[in-house]
């Protein structure tokens, strides 16, 4: 695609990709706290419904997704962005300040203990998600970690780099190295996931499609570029992302890289936001 075409691209999904959303919606445009000031109070870049974007916080700078790009990347070149595009990985480049600021929040943090899920606090939060209980003990644990000196509880999730997706009713972080998760079952075929929950959630809607896949999730779009060498093998690549910006964007992402191979599987759950939207709802009918 030409510099033209990507420009048509939606900036608000762009910025979704790598995790910055809007403080504020309005009818037409979306305002932000600038990724280019990582710590702004007020929100100052606007998105506009004709897809561009202005930073009232310095000197009105602005203009297309692909300013954007250069602005958030000095040592990006449009000819890089072309290219990264079409080989469909540059949407998920994460911000410096964004990586700095998760590492300062990590080493803030520490795990005490972990166990088998048993707190009801958090079992009736998987209930209220709908969640099989038993396949969130097989592939879940307990924690309990400090931030700041203050004690906390959740749902943990482990990644391949030791980290934990930690999840409960008011917070949503990852304690240690952001990473994907793995589960191998030694199949040829591979389900590719956002989040854990949705994982669950799709072996609690199918549950016999755990004893003929193998599951990867992500835990993040933006860890999207470090899955090619953990799916390359697989003769299928089902893709059960979320239906929002971001997940589509991720969803193009893996058809580009395997053409023969991506098979999605959003068309279950279009009218929803993901695979465990669509369970509660279901659950309700």
């Amino acid at each position: 695609m030409s510099p033209k075409e990507i420009n048509k691209t939606s900036i608000v999904g762009y910025l979704a990709t790598i995790g910055i959303y809007p403080v504020r919606t309005y009818n037409g445009y979306y305002m932000y706290y600038s990724p280019l000031r990582p710590h702004e109070k007020s929100p100052s870049m606007k998105v506009s419904s004709s897809n561009l974007w202005i930073d009232f916080g310095n000197n009105n700078d602005g203009g297309t997704l692909i300013d954007l790009i250069l602005k958030l990347n000095p040592n990006f070149t449009v000819s890089q962005i072309v290219r990264d595009y079409n080989n469909g990985t540059f949407s998920f480049q994460q911000p410096i300040s964004s990586i700095e600021r998760e590492i300062k929040k990590e080493n803030r943090s520490s795990i005490k203990k972990m166990q088998e899920l048993q707190n009801p606090i958090l079992i009736d939060y998987l209930i209220g998600r709908r969640l099989n209980i038993e396949c969130c003990k097989k592939y879940c644990a307990e924690i309990y970690y400090e931030v700041n000196h203050k004690k906390y509880f959740g749902i943990s999730f482990k990644n391949l780099s030791g980290g934990y997706e930690v999840r409960n009713k008011y917070a949503k972080l990852c304690l240690g190295k952001k990473d994907i998760t793995r589960i191998e079952n030694g199949f040829n075929s591979c389900v590719v996931f956002e989040s854990w929950s949705d994982f669950i959630a799709f072996l609690t809607l199918y549950p016999k499609v755990e004893s003929s896949n193998d599951f990867l999730i992500l835990n993040s779009t933006m860890m999207l570029p470090r899955i090619d060498s953990q799916i390359n093998n697989y003769k299928k690549i089902f893709t059960a992302l979320d239906n929002d910006e971001s997940g589509k964007w991720a969803t193009k992402a893996c058809m580009v890289k395997f053409p023969e191979k991506v098979v999605p599987l959003n068309h279950l759950y279009l009218q929803f936001k993901d695979v465990n939207e669509y369970l509660k709802h279901k659950s309700l009918v």
